[in-house]
């Protein structure tokens, strides 16, 4: 039998626990924080999840405007002709401005353009603008109809068009009144007669009186537009061009260049 209390089987097992405690793989130190640290971790992921399901319920984000809004489409083309008014000076016959990175956010067309036919200028580049990024409309006066709301109607809903400018210049010859003072008896001249006596009776410029007038008409015209413009996701803003130097002298009140335009 094996005895626990002899010298020498005391002496037997101190030498083989030793070897075997030496056999043993050398123990990793943890410190005492680490268990803290990893429910730190854990809690933090969760918390990162969970703000995360929250955006993608519905809560802001950073992503852009899915549309242009009108305020800065039209921000936009004020400096688009601020940039070729500067042009024009330095280069009077072929003016060059620096065009302008496309508006993040616009659809097909930054804007449409409803102008007099007889602006001897072309009008993308007056605004800024490449050819593509305009839908340009010329007729008389302006005087708008019920096709060309229509169409602007279209553009609005295919497009997402969000600004619409109407554009008269100084030296249109659809508001000029005959050289020998006779009536012609037009569909020309009915309209500026029209206009003429609007504008005396509300003391107007003949110009704002008739692009506020084409304004009304294309509004009332276009169920669309008006809504659209109630929403503030549509702008109809009139302007005046002076062909000579090319600046346009826009013919807006003051609260409609607020973010949000009143309604009336």
């Amino acid at each position: 039998m094996f005895d626990m209390n002899t010298p020498a089987s005391r002496s037997w097992l101190v030498a083989g626990t030793a070897a075997l405690l030496a056999a043993l793989p050398p123990a990793q130190e943890r410190p005492e924080h680490d268990a803290s640290a990893a429910r730190a971790s854990r809690t933090a992921n969760a918390d990162a999840t969970h703000r995360s399901s929250n955006t993608t319920a519905g809560r802001p984000t950073h992503a852009p405007h899915p549309a242009l809004p009108p305020l800065f489409a039209w921000k936009y083309v004020r400096m688009g002709n601020d940039a070729f008014v500067a042009a024009k000076q330095q280069d009077p016959e072929h003016p060059a401005p620096k065009l302008l990175p496309r508006p993040a956010g616009a659809g097909r067309y930054v804007c449409a353009v409803v102008v007099c036919d007889d602006l001897d200028v072309e009008v993308a580049p007056l605004l800024g603008l490449r050819r593509q990024d305009v839908r340009v409309v010329r007729v008389p006066g302006p005087f708008v109809n019920q096709e060309i709301a229509a169409m602007l109607e279209r553009v609005a809903v295919q497009h997402d068009l969000s600004l619409i400018l109407l554009l008269s210049h100084q030296h249109c010859e659809a508001l000029a009144p005959p050289a020998d003072g006779a009536p012609r008896h037009d569909a020309i001249d009915e309209r500026r007669a029209l206009v003429q006596r609007l504008a005396e009776r509300h003391r107007q410029d003949l110009h704002d009186a008739m692009l506020r007038r084409q304004r009304e008409l294309l509004l009332a015209a276009s169920k669309e537009l008006s809504e659209r413009r109630r929403k503030d996701d549509l702008r109809i803003v009139p302007g005046v061009v002076d062909a000579r130097s090319g600046r346009i002298d826009w013919r807006q009140r003051r609260a409609q260049e607020l973010p949000i335009s009143p309604v009336k």
